[in-house]
C-alpha cells in the first residue's frame, strides 16, 4: 500500500511534524488503554455552544450570531495541558466579525491555528458549521485503543452511530475507501481540506484531531517546566507554545486524565 501524501503546509500539518520530531519519555502503561474523545454541539437561536473533552482537555466554546456574522465568543477553559493555555481566549475573540458561512478553508488560513489553542479554534470551526443545521444537538465520539503490533483503529460515532472507522497499519490507513493509503498525520488537513465537502470534510478532521491527540497516551508528561528540546522545536506551533511565552509555560498538574474505564464521565467536567 502506497502512502499517497504530498507533504502538508498547512498549519496543523507543519505542527504536527513538530510533535513528531520530538524525543518524549514513553508512559511504561501504553498498551492497555483507549483513548476516549466526546463532542456535544448545540444550537440555540442566537448562538451554538461546542463542547470537548478527553483526556488532557475539557473546554467549551459559545459562538454568538445574528445570522450571518458572528457577534461574540465565549471561551471556558476546564482542563489543559499547559498554564499558557487559557490566555488563548485573547485571540479567539478576532473571530468576532466572521461570516457564519465561511469556508474551512478561509477560517484556517492566515496563520489563525498558530496564533490560537487548537483544540479551542476546531471547536469555534465545528459550531460555526452548526449553525444552519436543522439539527438542536449533534454528537461526535471517538474511541482509540493504544495501538496493538503497529494497528490503530480509530472509531467515530456520530449521534450514536458509525460514521467513520479508520485501521492504521504504521500510520498508514487500510480501510478500503476514500482514505484508504493516507497517513492522517501527514499531509491529510490540506488534501481533506481540498477534497472532501461538508459532513465528509467534518468528520474525517474531527476524527484526525482526536487520532493526532491520541498520540500523547505514548508519552509520560509529568508536570513542570518544558525541556529545552522541547521549547526550540514546538516553539510556536500553537498560542500555548507560542515562542513569547513558551519558556514561562508549565505543564499543569494531572494534565491527562484516562477515561478508559470510565467513558461515562466524559462532558461531564468533573
Amino acid at each position: 500500500m502506497s502512502n499517497r501524501n504530498n507533504g502538508d503546509k498547512t498549519e496543523a500539518g507543519k505542527a504536527e511534524k513538530k510533535v513528531s520530531d520530538i524525543r518524549f519519555p514513553p508512559d511504561p502503561g501504553y498498551g492497555s488503554g483507549v483513548y476516549r474523545r466526546r463532542i456535544r454541539l448545540t444550537r440555540k437561536e442566537q448562538f451554538v455552544l461546542a463542547e470537548m473533552e478527553d483526556d488532557p482537555h475539557a473546554m467549551k466554546c459559545k459562538i454568538a450570531h445574528d445570522g450571518d456574522a458572528v457577534t461574540a465568543v465565549e471561551a471556558d477553559f476546564r482542563h489543559y495541558p499547559l498554564t499558557t493555555c487559557p490566555g488563548a481566549i485573547a485571540p479567539l475573540r478576532e473571530l468576532v466579525g466572521l461570516p457564519v458561512n465561511i469556508s474551512t478553508a478561509d477560517f484556517f488560513a492566515g496563520g489563525r491555528a498558530r496564533a490560537n489553542c487548537t483544540h479551542m479554534l476546531d471547536l469555534a470551526w465545528l459550531a460555526l458549521r452548526h449553525v444552519g443545521r436543522d439539527q438542536v444537538e449533534r454528537h461526535y465520539a471517538i474511541d482509540i485503543p493504544d495501538e496493538q503490533g503497529g494497528i490503530i483503529h480509530a472509531v467515530l460515532l456520530q449521534d450514536g452511530q458509525p460514521r467513520l472507522e479508520w485501521r492504521l497499519d504504521k500510520g498508514v490507513v487500510t480501510t478500503p475507501g476514500p482514505f484508504e493509503g493516507r497517513n492522517p498525520l501527514n499531509g491529510f488537513n490540506r488534501w481533506a481540506i481540498g477534497t472532501l465537502q461538508e459532513d465528509d470534510l467534518e468528520t474525517a478532521l474531527v476524527l484526525q484531531k482526536g487520532l493526532f491527540v491520541s498520540g500523547a497516551r505514548r508519552f509520560d508528561l509529568g508536570p513542570g517546566p518544558l525541556d529545552q528540546a522541547e521549547q526550540t522545536g514546538l516553539a510556536g506551533i500553537c498560542f500555548g507554545y507560542g515562542a513569547e511565552r513558551i519558556a514561562t509555560a508549565r505543564r499543569c498538574e494531572k494534565g491527562r486524565r484516562d477515561f478508559t474505564a470510565h467513558p461515562e464521565r466524559l462532558l461531564k467536567f468533573l
